[in-house]
């Protein structure tokens, strides 16, 4: 059977066989394998943000210019609403 693109990857038409699990009454492997951590610990670096990671950050994004004129109309916006609710106030 010809592979065929599936779920985003290549599919075969088979799927992996899972071994049987032995019985409550089977030997018992290896101590170690019990010991194990079933997650393992993950690293975390600590200390301050540089201002180029913030840069790339916003280029990854949109790009400065768009976050700043989204900025600006939704000031813009706020002193709009503001200067309505003072119309109103002495209307």
């Amino acid at each position: 059977m010809s592979p065929t693109k599936k779920y985003g990857t290549f599919f075969s038409g088979k799927l992996p066989q899972k071994s049987p699990s032995p019985g409550p009454n089977a030997p018992k492997g290896n101590d170690d394998e019990e010991n194990m951590p079933l997650v393992e610990e993950e690293m975390r670096s600590t200390g301050e943000i540089s201002l180029g990671l913030y840069y790339k950050y916003i280029r990854a994004g949109s790009g400065f210019f768009r976050i700043l004129f989204i900025a600006v109309l939704n000031l813009v916006t706020q002193v709009l609403f503001t200067g309505c609710d003072y119309w109103l106030k002495f209307w």
